[in-house]
């Protein structure tokens, strides 16, 4: 017998959990029951289910369609186009609808979904009906010439949307307004009359008379004016009972501006992207030009191309415009030898290609986010450090988030600055201050899918009268040694050790070359066999003159432009690298990683001004040689 002071309690039932996993089902099926109950008492819960999976799927279609329309046999065109509808109920995107012209220049029109062209089956609501579709005419993909004519981020949708007791939903403002809208007709009403299939795969014959599916102004004919306001109704409404889903431009171009050939760096091999190929494009069509063009104000409300132009506004010691319509096309339409060596490798591999002129188009359909100041005389801006004769700017998208927000809505607004620049850059163009602009990207890039993409891109446009620079022919090797960097440091350097005691010395040539070092000053190297090279000094010791992470060196040709580069490092060891960023006048083309000491012929695809040398990793090193040619060189 144990003793009292050892008695324990009960030990735990096992049935005790049995019994709450009894508990549990049985509050499981009574959920379900209650389920079950209330869809078979409201079955119209199911049959809203069904009709809003495939309005999704049609938008989805959609989407997809407008983000891919130049991979789909429009190679020349830009992405964002929206198909026509289907108006003889055979599946297809059709380009008249009984008589209405869809080709009609920014007009919009309703018919039936595509499926056909979408790819898709075709697509019914929860009453069997297939869906109809309306699409904007600034939005649709017509032929003849038809298109809008400018086809990017701030091109406006021409629907509004209400419910059916008269409250605006969508399209409050201009830049909100959707572009398309999905309808399920539903059960028919009143007096429409369906007929049954006539062999096609959706009920009704082929003449699609849009008033037997929808209803009231949802059945619209050509519009008096935009935006054409569309009703949201429910089922059981016995006077509308259309169920819409619609598309913003913003749902459009969050995916557009995603794509790699639409936001990528202008790169020697393909992908490149769109965006940053236009700047490289114009950017270089401009250097070429021994006197730059005047800015112009273009005037928006034109009705035909190009567009009526007038003059640049002054202000201060600059002209603030856009580039002028037809100057890039009829200037830089072909290449001469010497031009060959400035910008034809990028001009003609996207720009003025011969079977897609996809950058011709391109530019025609984003002009208006191109923006371009140029100086009443000399080189009077300085972008990033660089003296420049003219900017050029990507505006980027509109900021919806400023105060005010940003609105290029109207012709009017076209030609405010403020609905396109921010910073420094938004005062250049206001009051011609101020001149420096520093810390600006020069490139164009998305993080991600939800970042936007308002800041401004500035480009230097360094010609200057009376010439802009000139290719190098032929290439020589630049030592950097004790020789000539003692020459370039007469003067102003801190003395003849390892340390200049200077961020910047410009070696006269020729070329002329200009070294800058970041992350401390430029040092010698004088330890080691050899004394023929420089790296980027912090302090410690002659060891500490190399190259390291966190540091690097640019070597900034004057007045010359190569095609090639060449370089050789001291005190590079197997598995280090060295990244090699190739710029023109500030706008960074493409990278290079160096494995080996010796590099040599390295081809960005367009000419350049400037190499900048960084380590990666833990690489260490110095650059012994640098060598700048011309296409034909060995270099």
């Amino acid at each position: 017998m144990k003793p009292e002071s050892q008695s324990t309690l009960p030990a735990p039932r096992r049935e005790s959990g049995s019994a709450l996993l009894i508990i549990l089902a049985l509050i499981g099926i009574g959920a379900a029951f209650l389920l079950v109950s209330a869809l078979m008492s409201n079955p119209q819960i199911g049959r809203d289910k069904i009709t809003a999976a495939a309005l999704a799927q049609a938008k989805d279609a959609l989407i997809g369609y407008a983000v891919t329309y130049r991979d789909k046999g429009h190679p020349d065109d830009v992405f964002g186009y929206l198909p026509c509808p289907d108006v003889n109920n055979d599946g297809a995107a059709d380009t008249n609808q009984g008589g209405t012209n869809c080709a009609g220049k920014d007009i919009p029109v309703v018919g039936r979904l595509p499926w056909k062209t979408l790819g898709l089956p075709p697509l019914r609501d929860s009453h069997g009906e297939c869906l109809w579709y309306a699409v904007s005419g600034t939005f649709k993909a017509v032929a003849g010439g038809n298109l809008t004519d400018f086809m990017n981020w701030d091109t406006l949708g021409q629907f509004a949307i209400q419910d059916a007791g008269g409250t605006l939903i969508a399209g409050a403002t201009n830049h909100n307004r959707p572009v398309a809208v999905i309808f399920s007709p539903g059960p028919s009403l009143n007096t429409q009359n369906r007929p049954p299939s006539s062999g096609q795969e959706c009920s009704g014959d082929t003449n699609n008379t849009v008033a037997a599916y929808l209803d009231v102004g949802n059945a619209f004919t050509i519009p008096a004016a935009t935006p054409v306001m569309l009703t949201a109704g429910t089922y059981g409404n016995t006077t509308i009972n259309d169920r819409l889903l619609w598309i913003s431009p913003d749902e459009i171009f969050k995916r557009i501006k995603q794509r790699n050939d639409f936001k990528l760096p202008a790169l020697p091999v393909n992908p490149n992207g769109d965006v940053n190929n236009l700047l490289t494009s114009v950017a270089a069509c401009l250097n070429a030009q021994t006197t730059l063009p005047e800015p112009k104000t273009i005037d928006f409300s034109s009705t035909t191309m190009p567009l009526a132009e007038t003059s640049g506004l002054t202000v201060g010691g600059i002209v603030a415009g856009r580039v002028p319509q037809n100057y890039v096309n009829t200037n830089c339409s072909t290449a001469t030898a010497t031009e060959t060596l400035a910008w034809r490798t990028a001009w003609n591999g996207w720009w003025n290609n011969s079977t897609t002129y996809t950058g011709k188009n391109f530019y025609t359909n984003w002009q208006d986010n191109l923006l371009y100041a140029k100086c009443s005389s000399g080189q009077c801006l300085t972008v990033n450090g660089s003296p420049c004769a003219a900017v050029l700017i990507f505006s980027g998208e509109r900021d919806a988030t400023a105060s005010p927000a940003q609105n290029r809505a109207t012709a009017a607004n076209k030609n405010i600055w403020s609905n396109y620049l921010e910073g420094n850059s938004l005062g250049l163009f206001n009051s011609g201050a101020p001149t420096t602009i520093s810390s600006v990207p020069t490139t164009f890039s998305i993080v991600n899918v939800n970042t936007a993409a308002t800041a401004d891109i500035v480009v230097c446009i360094n010609s200057a009268s009376p010439s802009p620079p000139s290719p190098i022919v032929g290439g020589t090797p630049i030592t950097l040694n004790a020789t000539t960097i003692t020459a370039a440091c007469s003067g102003v350097c801190a003395g003849s050790g390892i340390n200049t005691g200077v961020t910047t010395l410009t070696l006269a040539g020729p070329p002329a070359l200009t070294i800058t070092a970041t992350g401390g000053t430029i040092g010698r190297n004088q330890g080691g066999a050899s004394t023929d090279a420089i790296g980027v000094y912090q302090g410690g010791g002659a060891g500490n003159t190399a190259l390291q992470a966190g540091e690097t060196l640019s070597f900034r040709l004057t007045g010359n432009t190569a095609q090639k580069f060449g370089i050789t490092l001291y005190g590079f060891s197997a598995g280090e690298q060295a990244l090699l960023t190739f710029k023109n006048s500030g706008t960074t083309l493409a990278t290079y990683t160096a494995t080996t000491a010796t590099a040599a012929n390295i081809n960005p695809g367009s000419v350049f001004d400037e190499v900048v040398v960084q380590a990666v990793g833990t690489s260490a090193f110095w650059v012994q040689t640098v060598k700048f040619c011309d296409a034909a060189t060995s270099c």
